[in-house]
């Protein structure tokens, strides 16, 4: 009778022409059912299955789900759906695809939809804020052919400029504009450049005042191009210093071969101050952005090895580097951030978050050295219901995270997702009068006081 969609429509988006197009699948639950998370552990249906030790714990993929096709009967067409929307009247064949049961909708009789859902903005800074957020802009490519890169992709220009416009609105309209945007999966310094002059524009042509945004980014080592940088709004942070790291480190792996490097997407570093007239001391903050080795191929009987070795290098390194910075100067005010391809917990293979937050799950194949970072996860502090930035079969998932060290967490107000993109169809994509499904990730956003937090008055002493 009912359904309750837990993960929105998907589909692909040609990027020669510019046109995204639905394949008719989504997944959802019964009304009563709760929305599903990833837990910890290894898949059920990984490879590896059987020959995992039984430390590891297992993540049974959520079977309450059902998985949705809804155009795979003859004549039957696409339904386009955002996490949340309430589907009635679900007629069809049930058949098992893709390790879920899946409903075959009945091309004769199409349920009804209701409750598709919009964005989500997250709140613009106040005046006594700084905004810090990060965004995996997924595949942020131009329309110009780059000599230096083997596997590129190349937009058309009509595509090109429409990524730009929905790229424009989603940070102006949904991340609401932070100070200081950490950004993944973008092409090189050039492209950057070229969005940080379409928001410009585009804030001013609505009437806001000019943001002034500057971006902030090198190469690295990835086969297809893509790179992690920075915005930054100049109207309102001042860059003492950008750095690239780790890009020359390599792999410690005997089946690797001898230049490959640790980092395809290595850190990138920046220190800003905030610019503030009413402060003789302004807050200071040191930034990286990361973009972890992806899963793709983890449990692979023959690359799973290096994979999972090289994401817990990845952590290691970064989680080392946060220490040893922490030993120079423990007054530093330290923020990492980005797309780490990690949950808030052990996989079963690795435990990437825990590595930087100086806990490590053992409980894995690949356990990583434990490290005094001092580091911690934000998402580990808001309401269950929002901890995700990333929707895969329908179940939900952090893989954007902001960890902050204890010096900067005394002046955090807020922090949450901006919803532009996880819960909503891949249909979307190309629709450049929406913010929505620029990509697949959402964007987490940390705001901070330029005020230090005022120090609780010691208690009277009672007189007898």
């Amino acid at each position: 009778d009912t359904l309750i969609v837990t993960g929105p429509t998907g589909g692909r988006v040609d990027d020669k022409t510019g046109t995204a197009r639905s394949d008719g699948v989504f997944f959802g639950t019964l009304p009563e059912t709760p929305r599903p998370f990833r837990e910890a552990g290894a898949e059920v249906w990984s490879a590896l299955a059987q020959k995992l030790p039984n430390t590891v714990s297992w993540f049974d993929t959520n079977p309450e789900m059902l998985r949705i096709d809804s155009d795979a009967q003859t004549g039957a067409k696409a339904i386009d759906v955002t996490a949340g929307a309430t589907v009635k009247g679900l007629i069809g064949v049930m058949d098992y695809s893709f390790r879920h049961y899946t409903i075959l909708i009945d091309a004769a009789n199409p349920p009804s939809v209701s409750g598709n859902r919009t964005y989500t903005a997250v709140s613009a800074a106040g005046d006594r804020e700084m905004t810090i957020a990060s965004f995996n802009v997924e595949n942020f490519f131009d329309d110009e052919k780059n000599s230096d890169v083997e596997r590129e992709t190349i937009l058309s220009k009509e595509h090109f400029q429409k990524r730009l416009n929905k790229a424009s609105l989603a940070i102006r309209k949904v991340l609401s504009m932070p100070d200081v945007l950490g950004v993944e999966e973008m092409e090189n310094l050039k492209v950057l450049k070229k969005l940080a002059a379409r928001i410009n524009a585009d804030a001013v042509a609505s009437g806001l005042p000019d943001p002034k945004y500057e971006a902030y980014l090198e190469d690295g080592n990835d086969g297809r191009g893509i790179d992690s940088g920075f915005l930054v709004k100049s109207t309102r942070v001042k860059v003492l210093e950008t750095k690239q790291l780790a890009k020359d480190v390599s792999l410690d792996f005997k089946d690797s071969a001898g230049d490959a490097k640790l980092f395809d997407r290595p850190p990138f570093l920046i220190r800003v101050q905030a610019i503030d007239a009413k402060s003789s001391d302004p807050l200071t903050v040191t930034v990286i952005v990361n973009h972890l080795k992806s899963y793709l191929g983890i449990d692979n009987e023959k690359d799973g090895p290096r994979v999972r070795e090289k994401r817990k290098q990845e952590a290691e390194w970064l989680a080392n580097f946060v220490a040893e910075r922490a030993k120079a100067d423990p007054n530093e005010n330290m923020l990492v951030c980005g797309d780490f391809n990690a949950f808030l917990f052990n996989d079963g293979y690795n435990d990437l978050i825990g590595t930087l937050k100086g806990k490590p799950d053992q409980r894995v194949t690949n356990p990583s050295k434990t490290y005094v970072t001092g580091l911690f996860d934000l998402a580990d502090f808001i309401a269950p219901a929002n901890k995700y930035s990333y929707v895969h079969d329908g179940s939900t998932q952090v893989l954007d995270h902001i960890l902050v060290n204890k010096r900067l967490s005394g002046r955090l107000l807020k922090f949450g997702y901006a919803r532009v993109d996880a819960d909503f169809p891949v249909a979307w994509a190309t629709d450049d009068t929406r913010p929505e499904r620029l990509s697949d990730h959402d964007a987490p956003v940390a705001f901070f006081s330029l005020d230090p937090k005022p120090t609780a008055a010691p208690a009277s002493t009672p007189t007898p």
